[in-house]
């Protein structure tokens, strides 16, 4: 595996647009999640390869929100790793750093929806054991398109 580098950011400017064209291509080509709207000012982790923090090295990214309810929750609607990046334990990294937030802000809830055909993620989240952590793991599995009615 070559050196990765998580960042924590909110996503501005050229950084969120690249990872938002990078993302949307990606769901168009897994079918495995849906961007939905702007990412502009969105926070996230980035993983870059290699040492050099540039937007053209992202090759992951997890988008993250933590409800400002009273506790907190945290709610991470999409994750997503290069196809020739995967792995390599980079998701793991990434999630990794999203739980440690999570723990970090007192998030006594974790949410995550996932498509059922999503079948790496789902491997990913069971090999992470979340529902032994200090919040409550809320996992969604959400029909593929092809088992709906």
């Amino acid at each position: 595996m070559s050196e990765v580098q998580i960042v924590q950011t909110t996503l501005g400017g050229t950084t969120a647009e690249h990872v938002q064209l990078m993302l949307e291509r990606g769901a168009r080509e897994s079918g495995q999640f849906t961007v939905m709207g702007r990412l502009e000012g969105e926070t996230a982790f980035l993983a870059f390869d290699g040492a050099a923090n540039r937007i053209e090295n992202v090759v992951g990214a997890l988008i993250y929100k933590v409800a400002e309810d009273e506790p907190p929750a945290f709610f991470l609607p999409l994750m997503y790793v290069l196809p020739s990046f995967r792995k390599q334990g980079i998701g793991r990294s990434i999630m990794t750093k999203a739980i440690r937030c999570a723990e970090l802000v007192g998030c006594t809830d974790f949410a995550i929806h996932v498509k059922s055909s999503n079948l790496q993620m789902l491997c990913l989240l069971d090999a992470m054991s979340l529902e032994q952590r200090s919040f409550r793991f809320h996992l969604s599995i959400v029909p593929h398109a092809t088992e709906l009615p």
